[in-house]
């Protein structure tokens, strides 16, 4: 039996998610500024804080 290939960039971890939240929360750092210090894109970051049902304050 053939193994298939899994197409696509990984999915971030659930650290790297709580990260993301925690310091956005707690810090005035800008949304680009966070997506840096996680190794991830902008639209990525904006993505999880809004199924995180975050408001965007800044």
């Amino acid at each position: 039996m053939r193994q298939r290939k899994i197409l696509g960039r990984p999915s971030i971890t659930k650290s790297q998610k709580n990260k993301l939240i925690r310091l956005y929360q707690i810090n005035n750092l800008s949304v680009r500024d966070i997506a840096k210090m996680c190794n991830m894109k902008t639209s990525t970051a904006y993505k999880y804080l809004k199924k995180a049902n975050i408001q965007r304050s800044r």
